[in-house]
């Protein structure tokens, strides 16, 4: 619950917002990540794996982004939008964050849904990858490789 300044009546914080503690003068919105799907509450809740929540949520939503993309904004309608992944990490879809290419792996462009494997004669020490480097002279890289041999 809040009151404005000056008034003593209070006021019941809407679904997606919450007042935590005692004299509060407004209610703040839930955080991205979390939600509230009842009124008058005191904190907001995580929102479950697999599921979307922008800011403001008053309920979990489904992000139904295909594979290559990732939810992030919301847009009017209340749904997230489905943006491409970035170059460097996979996406697998539904409301999942991008996930950076391990060492040894790479995404070379942007909307794909898997990093792929550094071919045999090359490697990628570093995570979040767009390319892999050549095998250093006199070495061996397998295929996968994080460093050469």
């Amino acid at each position: 619950h809040f009151a404005t300044t000056g008034s003593t009546e209070q006021t019941a914080c809407r679904e997606g917002s919450f007042a935590n503690g005692t004299r509060n003068d407004a209610c703040e919105l839930c955080p991205e990540g979390y939600y509230q799907d009842q009124p008058a509450a005191a904190a907001c809740v995580r929102c479950a794996a697999g599921k979307f929540c922008p800011v403001g949520s008053s309920r979990e939503l489904d992000a139904q982004c295909e594979a290559g993309t990732y939810a992030r904004l919301t847009d009017r309608s209340g749904d997230p939008e489905c943006l491409d992944c970035p170059a460097g990490s996979s996406c697998g879809g539904g409301a999942a964050p991008p996930s950076e290419c391990s060492p040894g792996s790479f995404a070379a462009t942007a909307g794909l849904s898997e990093c792929a494997s550094c071919a045999g004669g090359t490697y990628q020490g570093e995570s979040n990858a767009t390319s892999c480097l050549p095998c250093v002279e006199g070495s061996y890289c397998a295929e996968g490789a994080s460093a050469p041999l």
